[in-house]
């Protein structure tokens, strides 16, 4: 009976060490999330949640199993960005003000790197628990800009406060798709006029039309003199070349010249004409 038990024992002692071995979740803290990678199959394509049961047979064998693991709290940044808007110094140049479009604001930004997207930015992008500042960093600095960007383009259609923000929110959750954007706040120090570039840039681009439109017109006017001019030239090379064909006849056959005198009623009367010889007809047994 003792040797029973004992055995019993040890079959559960050993099944716990196994079920203790294989279990993965209960090593993630309460904020973490982990790729699994093993030697035997590579990276898993699902995430390992906190709370969510994960029992892997593969962390049974000695050194198969990595666990990368990410703990996943909100970052916070922020981000001073100063620019022009696009061909601002262009469309200024025109109006006699020369106003300035240039802006500059701060953007507070929170966000979070959604769980789901882990396994392809490990496998693909090469991300790592270590390398995880990095990448928000550089989130934020992308994010920025394009932050500024968008809210002065709804400047105009959008009331300020919860309205912009949540509007940013969407649109740049749907450019940055690995990322929750929890929280997106921008102070304007300097924003231009918008009203005022929108008429500038009409204005400029009603310009570049016209001097577009000159060019063509002018293109048009040089191809239709040059096309004429090749026609005189051809047709003043076509009569040298008559001219000269019949000079060569002339030449040749002297006698033609005669003939258009005759023909003309003594015109060539001016000219010195050559003597027309007509051969005389033989009677028959007459000698040449």
């Amino acid at each position: 009976m003792k040797k029973l038990a004992l055995c019993l024992l040890i079959l559960l002692l050993a099944g716990g060490t196994v079920f203790y071995l294989g279990w993965i979740q209960i090593r993630l803290p309460a904020d973490g999330y982990a790729v699994v990678f093993t030697k035997t199959g590579g990276f898993d394509s699902r995430v390992t949640r906190p709370g969510v049961f994960s029992w892997r047979w593969e962390r049974l064998i000695p050194q198969n199993l990595t666990l990368f693991t990410f703990t996943l709290l909100p970052y916070e940044a922020q981000v001073s960005t100063r620019g022009a808007l696009p061909s601002g110094d262009q469309y200024a140049s025109i109006l006699p003000e020369k106003p300035d479009f240039s802006y500059e604001a701060n953007m507070y930004l929170q966000l979070s790197l959604r769980p789901d997207s882990l396994p392809r930015l490990v496998r693909e992008q090469n991300l790592r628990p270590e390398g995880l500042q990095t990448y928000y960093e550089r989130a934020a600095g992308e994010i920025g800009p394009r932050a500024l960007a968008l809210a002065l383009q709804y400047q105009q259609e959008l009331l300020p406060g919860a309205g912009m923000e949540s509007a940013l929110r969407e649109e740049l959750s749907r450019e940055y798709p690995d990322l929750d954007l929890l929280s997106v706040r921008i102070r304007l120090n300097r924003q231009p006029d918008l009203e005022l570039y929108a008429l500038a840039k009409q204005a400029y681009l009603n310009i570049v039309k016209q001097q577009d439109a000159s060019r063509n017109a002018a293109a048009e006017r040089w191809a239709k003199e040059q096309d004429r001019t090749l026609v005189d030239m051809e047709s003043h090379h076509a009569a040298q070349r008559i001219l000269s064909e019949y000079g060569e006849l002339f030449n040749k056959y002297p006698v033609l010249l005669k003939v258009l005198y005759l023909q003309n009623g003594g015109a060539l009367k001016e000219r010195p004409v050559p003597e027309l010889k007509i051969p005389k007809i033989l009677e028959p047994g007459e000698q040449p």
